[in-house]
């Protein structure tokens, strides 16, 4: 569904940030890219939704260049409080703009969609509610709503868990991995969480220093990678609870990395 090949982009000739991007997105998956501040994970996001122009290689959805076939991205933004106050069912309304010609104003099926869109996120309940009023967990599902609203192929987030309590952010997980399957779409995620790429995630792209690797989250955040990209010690701690396997990544002081030479996977179950 999307495909990326051989993508290069920098802001000058003389430094590339992003090298030689390659991979391939199916529908139904959720692609979790990550790296250290800075190493270009929003601008990959851009080059995706055909703002920024690769400088070389491509991306297509659907077969058609990302610049061409953009009526079919939705973009959800970090949350930030809006200056205006803009109900909920007027901001996920927005979504629509691009249906409409400069002048037009929504119709009855543009209010049918946005309020279709409010119902799937969970928050129809809010409608009538001013933007600049809401939580950060309730305006980052709105600006989901208003995503899917534009009945998008591929949804990009740009950290959507970010400033979020611990609560909202597996709210948010959760909407966005059961809106991916039901609506048959395909989802690219920027997150500074190993573990909810883990939890939530089919494929990870890891970025650093115009580097990359792309793969199973598994397979991805290894200790070698996750020394190499970040700079430090991790291991994926596998815990059984009432039969379940989880895996959760954690972070290693010095004193464990020194105790597992090699970088040994450390396997730990509870009994409950």
């Amino acid at each position: 569904m999307l495909q990326v090949k051989g993508g290069s982009f920098g802001y000058t000739p003389e430094k590339a940030i992003l090298n030689n991007i390659t991979f391939t997105l199916k529908e139904r998956e959720i692609l979790a890219v990550m790296g250290p501040n800075g190493v270009g994970k929003t601008t990959l996001l851009k080059c995706l939704m055909g703002i920024l122009k690769w400088q070389s290689g491509h991306s297509k959805l659907d077969g058609k260049d990302s610049s061409e076939a953009r009526i079919k991205i939705g973009y959800v933004p970090q949350a930030h409080q809006f200056s205006f106050p803009y109900s909920v069912l007027d901001m996920v309304v927005f979504g629509r703009a691009k249906y409409m010609s400069v002048f037009a104003t929504p119709g009855k099926e543009d209010y049918r969609i946005a309020k279709e869109a409010l119902e799937e996120v969970g928050i129809l309940h809010l409608s009538d509610k001013s933007c600049n009023r809401l939580s950060g967990g309730q305006l980052q599902m709105v600006l989901i709503a208003r995503a899917l609203a534009g009945e998008p192929r591929l949804l990009i987030l740009d950290e959507p868990e970010s400033h979020l309590d611990f609560y909202n952010q597996l709210t948010i997980l959760e909407i966005i991995k059961r809106l991916t399957k039901e609506k048959k779409i395909a989802c690219v995620m920027n997150t500074h969480y190993p573990n909810h790429a883990i939890k939530v995630a089919d494929q990870v792209l890891l970025l650093n220093d115009c580097k990359s690797v792309f793969g199973k989250p598994i397979e991805v955040l290894t200790q070698e990678n996750v020394r190499a990209y970040f700079g430090v010690d991790s291991a994926i701690v596998r815990t059984r609870i009432l039969g379940k396997e989880i895996s959760t990544f954690v972070i290693l002081n010095q004193s464990l990395s020194e105790n597992e030479p090699g970088g040994a996977r450390i396997e730990h179950k509870i009994v409950c």
